[in-house]
Parts: C-alpha cells; sequence; structure tokens
C-alpha cells in the first residue's frame, strides 16, 4: 500500500502503480490458496493412510488370532484332539 501513496492521485503513473499493486495483491491471494489446498490434501491424505494402516493391522490381528483359535481345534501338531478309540 506504500506504492500508492508515493504518487499523488493526478500523477500519471499512480494507475500505474495501483494496477501493479493489485495484481501482486491478487498473485499473493493466488499463492495463499494454493498453498492451503495443498496442505488440506496432504492432511486429508494423511488421515486417508492412518485409516488404511489401522485397517490393515485390524485385519491381521483377526487373521491370527483365527490362525492360533484353528491351531488350538487341531493340536500343535495337527492332529485332531478328539482321537477317536478303536472299538
Amino acid at each position: 500500500m506504500l506504492t500508492i501513496h508515493q504518487f499523488s492521485p493526478r500523477h500519471p503513473n499512480a494507475a500505474r502503480a495501483h494496477a501493479n499493486w493489485e495484481r501482486k495483491s491478487q498473485y499473493l491471494l493466488r499463492e495463499i490458496v494454493k498453498f492451503r489446498t495443498y496442505i488440506d490434501t496432504l492432511s486429508a491424505a494423511q488421515i486417508q493412510k492412518q485409516k488404511i494402516y489401522a485397517e490393515r493391522e485390524a485385519a491381521e490381528e483377526k487373521e491370527v488370532a483365527a490362525e492360533k483359535e484353528a491351531a488350538q481345534a487341531t493340536g500343535v501338531d495337527g492332529a485332531s484332539k478328539h482321537i477317536p478309540t478303536s472299538a
């Protein structure tokens, strides 16, 4: 805004200085919006990544628990716990 006050309103360069200032202001505003959008996108991606990793971890834990349960049902060596007796 200092640039605008360097010229009197009737000076020929006043309009040019004002136009330059407006262009610079619009450029800076676009850059701010661009970087805020970029930051928001990165934040959303980080949250999505954490959700995906949490889902994978939960699925792996569920799978491990199911394998342990199956191992306990069949025994350590794979033989059934209920061994039929011969008649």
